[in-house]
């Protein structure tokens, strides 16, 4: 009986409920859209929340989840990667600071995302540009030869 104090938190910070994983609900607020698609929008305009390589993108659903995860179950700030010890406090800072953005840097948070692009086409048409570059060169260098 003596320790019962113990039990009781350090501090007097009111519990968090305990987050839910929501695509169609806002990273940054409470806002729940109607569509996974209307919710980027409005944090577009409302956040100015940005989806690079938006065209490559085969899984708008699971980013946008695994973003709430990395908010709310990791409390990480997607821009600077900073942790905090609640995820309304994450939010918070990432308004606050204008971390409403993911950073998208090798070496920082690139690879994380890579299983919600699919880039194929990208690298298919890369090849292909670069191969036309080359048989172009190749084409000029002939002529010189002659001379």
């Amino acid at each position: 009986e003596p320790q019962d104090h113990l039990q009781q938190p350090e501090d007097d910070m009111e519990e968090e409920e305990p987050p839910t994983i929501e695509p169609r609900q806002c990273l940054f607020d409470t806002h729940i859209s109607a569509t996974v698609e209307s919710n980027v929008e409005r944090m577009h305009s409302k956040y100015d929340f940005f989806i690079p390589d938006r065209e490559y993108l085969v899984d708008l659903e699971g980013f946008v989840g695994y973003c709430h995860e990395k908010v709310k179950l990791g409390q990480m700030c997607l821009y600077c990667q900073r942790t905090f010890r609640s995820y309304t406090a994450c939010q918070a800072h990432m308004i606050s600071k204008a971390h409403t953005k993911i950073q998208y840097e090798r070496g920082i948070d690139l690879d994380e995302f890579d299983p919600f692009y699919d880039f194929s086409k990208a690298d298919e048409e890369f090849y292909q540009d670069t191969t036309l570059l080359r048989k172009k060169k190749n084409k000029a260098g002939e002529g010189d030869e002659s001379m």
